[in-house]
């Protein structure tokens, strides 16, 4: 009867160590923030010499990203590119990449692609000049 009870009361724990609740693991899902239609960048940007401006854009449609951009003198040049998010890094590490658009090295110019979805980066580069570049910029999504 004793030897019953025990057996009993083994089986018992056995089911309850075996059974126990699991942990509830709160899952951590990054969000993400889509940019907006609308002014995407304005006024007057001070870019460093061998430098860059980035502005990321989160799409989940497409979109038109139309602007214009001017260097106060002819003389002065800057680029322009809109680039997905792999050609961007490659781009970054002066690797091969292919831009959506690109406005060569001018001092002034008007991009206009359709984009997304995806994440993508308007890029204002200086990285070929040695001194500080300052460049008016009016880009917005449509």
């Amino acid at each position: 009867m004793i030897a019953i009870v025990v057996v009993m009361a083994l089986a018992a724990i056995q089911v309850i160590r075996v059974n126990r609740p699991e942990e509830k693991i709160d899952e951590v899902v990054p969000t993400v923030t889509y940019t907006d239609n609308g002014p995407l960048l304005t006024g007057n940007l001070s870019i460093e010499s061998n430098g860059f401006h980035v502005s990321r854009i989160d799409l989940n449609r497409k979109a038109k990203l139309g602007g214009t951009f001017n260097t106060p003198s002819s003389k002065e040049s800057v680029r322009v590119l809109v680039l997905d998010e792999a050609n961007f890094e490659n781009w970054k590490a002066e690797a091969e990449y292919r831009a959506i658009v690109t406005t060569g090295k001018v001092p002034w110019g008007r991009i206009s692609p359709v984009v997304g979805p995806g994440t993508f980066f308007l890029v204002i580069d200086n990285r070929a000049s040695n001194k500080d570049q300052s460049v008016e910029a009016n880009f917005s999504l449509d």
